[in-house]
């Protein structure tokens, strides 16, 4: 792998050369093709082993894409490459189906939700090391509401924050996951219920101002109906926090990527 510095920059193939810009490191990445072509992977049996690899891997991926889709409303939160880490779990709990053969195993977190919460919204400021103080997470009895509470937080102390800031406030997001498992009809993998993103539900609080009072926070999301009223599907619950500071005029000013998010809470 190499990174373009010159003058002409590009995005695709050049002779052996593909170029892609990397929106992290807001760089052009280079690299050389090679490997095998499409036609000897997908025909060839001296690769059925990789075609049943790829047949997991496209599972992983459309369960992941299926996890980032159902929180997009807090996108402004999470770092870029924390897709990466998502893609990982899902084959860590791919593994785990000792029933489903090789190449077609499911990907069914609603039978250990708890590997969620491994997941990094982002990496560039953890969840974890950013809110010191404890915070509690309960849900209702008919599993459709969620409750966010901190007692005695002192936000002057409360977050270990590397940029000034005089401003914060909360996102807490309720939202229902799938299960992925293999479709032999249609020879693909499908969601155990299907449509789930359209279920997600966001509360944001008001503005709270950075002192050193201490002051008790409760925030409650729910959602339209009481949630997994079908097998093969998980709940998480996830909490963001976005700083800002003042301008003169006393507008809030919020600087993109001034934020974090985590999974708190999940059950099936």
């Amino acid at each position: 792998m190499a990174r373009n510095k010159g003058p002409i920059q590009f995005e695709g193939s050049l002779g052996n050369i593909r170029s892609y810009y990397d929106k992290s490191l807001k760089k052009y990445i280079l690299s050389t093709k090679g490997g095998a072509n499409r036609d000897l992977i997908m025909h060839n049996p001296s690769f059925a082993r990789t075609r049943d690899c790829m047949n997991e891997f496209t599972a992983c991926s459309k369960w992941a894409s299926s996890f980032r889709k159902s929180l997009l409303c807090l996108a402004h939160l999470m770092f870029c490459r924390f897709f990466a880490g998502v893609v990982k779990l899902a084959k860590e709990i791919q593994l785990r189906d000792e029933v489903g053969a090789f190449g077609f195993r499911s990907i069914e977190a609603s039978k250990i939700p708890s590997l969620l919460k491994e997941i990094d919204l982002n990496q560039e400021h953890p969840f974890t090391g950013v809110i010191r103080d404890p915070i509690s997470i309960s849900f209702s009895e008919d599993k459709r509401t969620a409750q966010f509470t901190m007692s005695g937080f002192v936000p002057g102390t409360g977050f270990n924050w590397r940029t000034p800031f005089s401003k914060f406030r909360f996102y807490l997001v309720i939202a229902q996951l799938s299960d992925w498992v293999w479709n032999e009809r249609d020879r693909c993998y499908c969601p155990v219920v299907d449509n789930l993103r359209g279920l997600t539900r966001m509360s944001v609080s008001d503005w709270m101002v950075k002192n050193y009072e201490s002051v008790d926070i409760r925030m409650d999301v729910s959602f339209d109906e009481p949630a997994l009223s079908q097998p093969g599907t998980t709940v998480i619950v996830v909490l963001g926090v976005e700083m800002a500071t003042l301008e003169a005029g006393g507008s809030v000013y919020i600087t993109p990527g001034n934020g974090t998010a985590g999974i708190v809470g999940c059950y099936s």
